[in-house]
């Protein structure tokens, strides 16, 4: 087990510092400002689904390198999902998620990108160190196991905010990544006024939950087979 895989299976996360040298980044950030410009969800977020990745020749070559690092590092079996544009300014803070501690209903491995230098002051992505991934399992299939008395519950995830966490800012240089499973506790930082955070998220499944993927729900069988190969050849 290599020390990246070590982490990941102690803790739930792992950080690499400078994954990326200045002249993929600079590349990758142009990618960043002109899909949010043509593409966006609002005015701070824009999305790329799986099967549009090769828009932006940068990202695809990044996700490259990305998905190689991982199959050498992590021994799950990850399926891209999606990659979210994200900038985040003071003005975008609520008392809610994703800024409160919480783990995702939908179990996901997810990787973020710095595109700038980030650090508490910008709302540097916040993690437990000191949590449990399968005793949150736990906690997340009760909630899916009583689901139908939480209809009116966020949509998204549930609030993890038991003292005995202790948080850690994920503050790095631009160019830098951080993976975590989604059953870690997790928030989004504040970002303090005149800073901003400039991230691409990638979302991945985790293989070992295939067989819930929600963009499976309505589809048809011969639909399924297409799109689960579709996702496994960009591992190839």
């Amino acid at each position: 087990m290599n020390i990246i895989d070590k982490k990941f299976n102690e803790n739930g996360y792992f950080i690499k510092n400078s994954f990326i040298s200045n002249s993929e980044l600079e590349l990758l950030h142009k990618a960043f400002e002109d899909h949010l410009i043509k593409e966006p969800i609002n005015e701070n977020t824009a999305k790329l689904n799986y099967n549009e990745i090769y828009k932006y020749k940068a990202i695809n070559l990044f996700f490259k390198k990305l998905k190689k690092f991982l199959k050498i590092n992590i021994k799950y079996d990850f399926y891209l999902r999606n990659i979210w544009f994200i900038k985040t300014i003071n003005e975008n803070f609520k008392n809610d998620l994703p800024y409160l501690p919480h783990i995702d209903k939908k179990r996901y491995f997810k990787v973020f990108l710095y595109l700038n230098d980030i650090s508490e002051s910008d709302g540097a992505f916040t993690i437990a160190c000191n949590s449990s991934v399968k005793e949150n399992e736990k906690l997340r299939l009760n909630w899916w196991n009583n689901s139908l008395n939480n209809l009116h519950g966020n949509k998204h995830g549930l609030l993890m905010q038991d003292d005995k966490f202790i948080f850690i800012p994920i503050e790095m240089k631009r160019g830098s990544i951080v993976g975590f499973d989604t059953n870690v506790p997790h928030y989004a930082g504040k970002v303090e006024e005149g800073r901003v955070r400039k991230v691409l998220r990638f979302n991945f499944h985790i293989d070992e939950n295939i067989s819930r993927l929600s963009f499976l729900k309505h589809k048809s069988i011969a639909e399924v087979s297409k799109n689960l190969n579709f996702i496994k050849n960009l591992f190839v």
